[in-house]
């Protein structure tokens, strides 16, 4: 698991004791400030035209450690400064930064515009860099171009001091930001714009540009006049300071040393004005480059949800094409972090109410809930094989191998598996709902939520090499292989037959006589529709099915025929007191299956708390009405698409 290194503060020390004393000077409340741009005024701007938007916000992580108004430049008694966030996994090696200058029309923004996305990127393993500079009520052009190649100067100075790697440093920049990042790349090789240094034999130049809807040039044939900010930056118009003008165009020096160059663009043609004809200089100078669109969106979309997240994407593909793989998924990460010892992983935990919450990736842990998973006081973390807990878990890290190469996900997933392997009853070939095994419906072989299934998809990639599974370790192949066939056996054993012919089966299976079993109060032995159309889907796999699993799929197909509702559909809706509510309705087209059978009348029932069956979902309580999903579509593919397609390769002559 990734921790703070603790080489890398040995490493602060002498920083640490300079930036004590920068911290020591004197507030600067008097430097002239414009604070009519933030992302809470983008939000509150753009929401009337986008009501769906949701402003970004910073989030603490884990994998990160930060560093906060690092000064980097002084100037009298002024002094700027950047958050630098750093990956906080020690690696063997420096890792690439970036540079990420703000908008904000020259004038206003601040660099905590860009910490969201500094947080996002240095989770992924870059150093990434939040840097402030003088906007024009304080100077106008070109101080903040000097403060920008400063900046770099120093980040390369002291790149040791945060396992950055001088030789790889992108400038990212949005709008205002985008057309200084651009300028930074441009001026490669050129001693232009540097100014007074600390460190006047470090270069200045820069190894990427990411550039997030802004200008190359003020001065092509498709650039606006701009406005009233870019005139008071650039000290007049276009027409009375043209020079100053054009001296500001990245576009006017792009040349064989220019850097690769990444466009993230809104649809508004404003914001690209020269960048085709710079792209096709970039082609003539054999240098890389990328345009992505996000359309429908409005400049300053980097501040909003949910553009944000497409415009990381793209940001993080591009780092990764020119400078190889970061080797940190930040999802994995956590994987990692809520893997319990016996390989296995939970499906939620309980706060100190006993409220219980669902594991849920998506979401960045909390600190405290991180130091709790940590120190191994979080309630209620045991390891399952329901609600896709684990199966989830080994796919994700599989897959996140083969895109970062981390072998530690490698690692993960094979403990996973092994996870799977003993977890396996002996017997019988079934898999219970948790392992080690609990008392009560929990030690059944368990369908439901297509537990078993997810389990076997597994085994079977690895026995065929299939979805990246080809890279697990060899020596659990055999392992795997004896297991699918036992899990396959399982599922013949326990098609449920009634009048001498086999149908389908039930949500979970007695481990022991391997007849169908109830679960909680509402789950009644019964055919189950939807955990049967995805047993049938898994042995429809099967590359060369033996008689008895042809005949387990024809039987269970004919099933699923005769029991379809056609032009109903189970659906939300809002009753006339406004609370959530869901009904099984006339819907044209449709086509639906209950999730249960009464398995003497072959006909759908419901089951509220109660256990009692009803034939209508409407005579259930609310409460399971909306939590369940008592009727759903689960066959429709299985006989439209996935019958037809085994047919074609198992199914002639007969």
């Amino acid at each position: 698991m990734l921790l703070v290194n603790p080489d890398i503060m040995r490493r602060y020390l002498a920083f640490l004791l300079l930036q004590t004393i920068f911290c020591l000077l004197p507030a600067q409340s008097d430097i002239p400030r414009d604070t009519s741009y933030t992302i809470e005024s983008n939000f509150r701007k753009n929401v009337k035209y986008h009501p769906f938007v949701e402003p970004i916000e910073e989030q603490w992580s884990f994998l990160v450690t930060e560093h906060r108004d690092v000064t980097y430049k002084i100037l009298g008694n002024r002094y700027l400064s950047m958050d630098i966030f750093v990956p906080a996994a020690p690696k063997k090696e420096p890792v690439p930064g970036v540079l990420m200058v703000h908008g904000g029309g020259w004038s206003s923004g601040s660099k905590a515009h860009q910490i969201p996305m500094a947080q996002q990127l240095a989770a992924r393993g870059y150093v990434a860099v939040a840097v402030e500079y003088r906007l024009s009520p304080e100077a106008i052009f070109p101080a903040a171009v000097e403060d920008l190649r400063e900046a770099v100067r120093w980040l390369r100075a002291n790149a040791t001091a945060f396992s950055l790697d001088a030789d790889k440093i992108a400038a990212l920049g949005c709008s205002a930001g985008a057309q200084l990042a651009s300028l930074l790349g441009t001026l490669n090789g050129s001693t232009k714009f540097l100014g007074p240094s600390l460190y006047p034999d470090v270069s200045a130049d820069i190894g990427a540009v990411l550039n997030i809807d802004g200008i190359v040039s003020f001065v092509h044939p498709e650039a606006s006049a701009e406005g009233k900010a870019s005139s008071v930056w650039l000290g007049g118009t276009r027409e009375e300071s043209w020079d100053t003008w054009k001296a500001a165009s990245p576009m006017e020096y792009t040349n064989a040393d220019t850097p690769p160059f990444l466009f993230v663009n809104s649809s508004q043609p404003r914001f690209h004005a020269g960048r085709d004809d710079f792209i096709r200089m970039l082609d003539s100078l054999g240098t890389y480059s990328e345009i992505h669109t996000l359309e429908g969106s409005p400049h300053s979309f980097w501040l909003l949800h949910p553009w944000f997240e497409p415009t990381l994407e793209y940001v993080h593909g591009f780092l990764e094409k020119l400078w190889g793989k970061s080797g940190i998924d930040p999802v994995a990460e956590q994987m990692l972090l809520w893997q319990a010892a016996e390989g296995g992983w939970p499906k939620s935990w309980f706060d100190a109410d006993r409220k219980e919450f669902r594991v849920d990736y998506r979401k960045p842990l909390t600190e405290e809930l991180y130091l709790q998973l940590k120190t191994g006081k979080l309630r209620g973390t045991i390891p399952t094989y329901d609600n896709y807990a684990t199966s989830r878990e080994i796919n994700y890290l599989v897959k996140a191998y083969h895109q970062t190469g981390n072998v530690e996900y490698l690692a993960a997933a094979e403990k996973g598996i092994r996870y799977i392997l003993v977890g396996q009853y002996p017997d019988n070939g079934g898999w219970p709902q948790f392992y080690p095994l609990r008392k009560g419906y929990y030690s059944h072989i368990t369908y439901n939520d297509n537990a078993t299934i997810n389990n076997l998809n597994i085994l079977f990639d690895m026995v065929y090499g299939f979805n990246g599974f080809d890279a697990v370790d060899a020596s659990l192949v055999a392992s795997a292989k004896t297991a699918l066939e036992k899990g396959i056996a399982c599922i013949l054993n326990t098609q449920i037959a009634t009048g001498g012919e086999l149908k389908v089966w039930c949500a979970q299976h007695d481990s022991k006589t391997l007849e169908p079993a109830p679960a909680r109060s509402f789950e009644l032995v019964s055919f189950s529709g939807m955990e049967s159309a995805n047993i049938v889907r898994f042995l429809m796999r099967v590359p060369e099915p033996s008689e008895e699993v042809k005949i387990a799929i024809r039987q269970a197909i004919k099933w699923f025929e005769a029991t379809k509702i056609e032009g109903y559909a189970y659906e939300f809706v809002t009753d006339e007191d406004g609370n959530r509510d869901r009904v099984f309705r006339e819907k044209e087209g449709a086509v639906s299956w209950g999730r249960f059978y009464d398995i003497e009348t072959n006909l759908p029932f419901s089951c509220g708390r109660d256990g009692i069956k009803k034939a209508d979902v409407a005579d259930i309580e609310r409460e399971r009405r909306v939590g369940y999903a008592w009727y759903g579509d689960w066959g429709k593919e299985l006989l439209e698409k996935d019958w037809p397609q085994w047919l074609e390769k198992h199914g002639k002559g007969e």
